[in-house]
């Protein structure tokens, strides 16, 4: 692993051959080296608990990638995780969960977060592959118990340990211990939102599923009207909590029309682009960006790299022009298939009396296909 012993290293190397070998990619990598901003943690410490995560190897193989002991290779494994963990325990805080007006049902239970557990890929294990498979995710993986608000899904816990992709949501949570008395300090007459796999534990209000409607208790199912929309929140705030909040309400409604929808983010964009020009796209902070969104995807994460965007050029090209009747049409030329598409479709249309047609179309429709 010498070829990735400095940031320099890491930085020229490919996006790619990273990811496929430490399950970061190597931007998120050196920001998190940068943000521990810890002297006792060597790059190749980080890298080994990255790959660790990734593959999943045998100790015996660990040591033989990194060229040390197995004794050291779970030394510097532990603590990685330990200094991670001490990490995230001063940024992630339950009582965050509080800095928001609270769910209310039946001007009685209070509801402020919901929980749920999120699969990591990983690659095919070595051995014991079959407890890391998940059959519902239809892949490898390990899982972590997430918490997040209510309102807006801002992460306010995570589980200590990891957990293999076979085992059910329901018994990590009890596992995991976060969700107790002792640790989480419920308020009076506060629930936390989960889906049916919870049932049975009176700590959650469950939020259930269509169809499950005999497997409910009476109790649900006087609640269920009230609580279905908000199945929304578990199936979104894990896929991406700022875009869902951007466009919905906490309740999983889309806001209303008239509501004023306001992007500080897009508009430091935008002033990154006017001040620096187009090549403040392709590279530095708004490429890292669009990198890592792209690699963290949970459900299909892609292989474009920021090399790929510095060799992109935008190119001049001759628009394709076709006439129709009076006009001349003009749209983008391959190898875009709009302006061919276009082209074709009024090519049939211009031979045909569609005077009598379109005076029985709805506004709304001839609106719609004008665009």
């Amino acid at each position: 692993m010498d070829m990735f012993n400095s940031l320099e290293k890491i930085l020229k190397s490919s996006d790619r051959e990273f990811r496929s070998l430490f399950w970061i990619d190597k931007i998120s990598f050196i920001k998190l080296y940068e943000l521990l901003n810890n002297d006792q943690i060597k790059i190749s410490h980080l890298l080994i608990f990255f790959y660790f995560i990734k593959n999943y190897p045998t100790m015996d193989n660990l040591s033989f990638q990194f060229q040390i002991s197995q004794k050291t290779a779970k030394k510097r494994l532990d603590y990685i995780r330990g200094i991670l963990l001490d990490f995230s325990k001063d940024k992630i805080k339950d009582t965050d969960r509080f800095n928001q007006q609270p769910l209310i049902i039946d001007n009685k239970i209070k509801i402020y977060s919901v929980l749920d557990t999120s699969l990591f890929p990983i690659r095919r294990p070595t051995h014991f592959e079959e407890i890391y498979y998940s059959t519902k995710h239809k892949k490898h993986g390990i899982k972590y118990e997430v918490g997040c608000r209510i309102s807006d899904g801002k992460i306010i816990l995570v589980s200590e340990d990891y957990y293999c992709g076979t085992e059910h949501d329901l018994e990590i949570s009890r596992k995991s211990g976060l969700i107790s008395n002792e640790i989480y300090k419920f308020e009076e007459n506060e629930k936390i939102l989960a889906d049916k796999g919870y049932i049975g534990e009176s700590l959650f209000f469950l939020c259930p599923k269509k169809g499950d409607r005999e497997n409910l208790s009476k109790y649900q199912k006087e609640y269920e009207s009230i609580i279905l929309p908000y199945r929304q929140i578990i199936e979104n705030v894990f896929k991406d909590p700022t875009a869902f909040s951007y466009f919905y309400e906490a309740d999983g409604t889309p806001k209303s029309v008239g509501t004023i929808l306001k992007n500080p983010e897009l508009a430091k964009t935008f002033l990154t682009l006017t001040t620096h020009g187009a090549d403040a796209f392709y590279q530095g902070e708004i490429a890292y960006a669009i990198i890592n969104k792209i690699h963290t995807h949970q459900k299909n994460p892609g292989l474009l790299t920021t090399q790929d965007l510095l060799n992109y050029h935008a190119k001049i090209r001759q628009p394709v022009c076709s006439d129709y009747k009076a006009w001349r049409i003009c749209g983008f030329p391959p190898p875009s298939s709009g302006g061919i598409t276009i082209a074709q479709i009024l090519g049939i249309l211009e031979s045909k009396p569609l005077q009598q047609d379109i005076a029985q179309f709805k506004p709304t429709l001839i609106q719609h296909d004008t665009r």
